[in-house]
C-alpha cells in the first residue's frame, strides 16, 4: 500500500476505540504496521485526549515511547 492509504486507514482506525486494536493487529502485516506507529499513536492520543474515556492514556502506557 501507498503512505496515502495508509494516511487514510490510520485516520479512519484512530477514531475507534482502543478495544479493538488487538483485533486489527491480527487483521494483516499492514494495519498492523499502522496501530504501531507513532504517527498513529500520536494521532490516536491527540483524537482521544479530551474524550470521556480514558483510551489515550491507556494507549501511551500499551506503547513504547516515542524516541
Amino acid at each position: 500500500m501507498d503512505s496515502l492509504t495508509d494516511d487514510i486507514c490510520a485516520l479512519v482506525l484512530a477514531k475507534l476505540p482502543i478495544k479493538i486494536f488487538t483485533v486489527f493487529k491480527l487483521v494483516c502485516k499492514q494495519w498492523k504496521s499502522i496501530v504501531e506507529s507513532p504517527f498513529f499513536r500520536n494521532l490516536f492520543m491527540s483524537l482521544h485526549q479530551n474524550s470521556a474515556s480514558s483510551s489515550w492514556s491507556l494507549m501511551s502506557i500499551m506503547s513504547p515511547p516515542i524516541t
